[in-house]
């Protein structure tokens, strides 16, 4: 008798933690949808508001540029991506220097009075 009611408890255990990540599945889940339905919503509404010419023009000229992202060579997009930080820095110091300088003209002509 008291295996039977273990084993019962020990079941609506189960069968609780089991509903509640169920119930927590579901909510994610329908959370999913409504996100999916708004962005669908938006989509519909920015393609109301769109010209048929222009979404036609629009669709004409993917191929194209579909093209020209294929001839990309993608080495050296990424080498070029890769010195950028070091540029970056090699400008923010040249600005930091021409501030200096700057600031030094300025100095020199306060003392002449200008």
């Amino acid at each position: 008798m008291l295996l039977t009611i273990i084993i019962t408890v020990v079941l609506l255990v189960v069968l609780g933690l089991f509903w509640n990540h169920m119930d927590q599945a579901y909510k994610e889940v329908m959370t999913a949808c409504t996100q999916v339905n708004e962005l669908a919503d938006t989509l519909q509404s920015s393609l109301d508001t769109l010209d048929p010419d222009e979404l036609n023009n629009m669709m004409q000229d993917l191929p194209a540029i579909t093209e020209q992202l294929k001839q990309l060579d993608v080495d050296s997009l990424n080498t070029v991506l890769q010195g950028l930080p070091t540029l970056m820095d090699n400008v923010n110091k040249l600005q930091q220097q021409v501030e200096t300088i700057t600031n030094t003209f300025s100095g020199i002509s306060a003392l002449f009075g200008k």
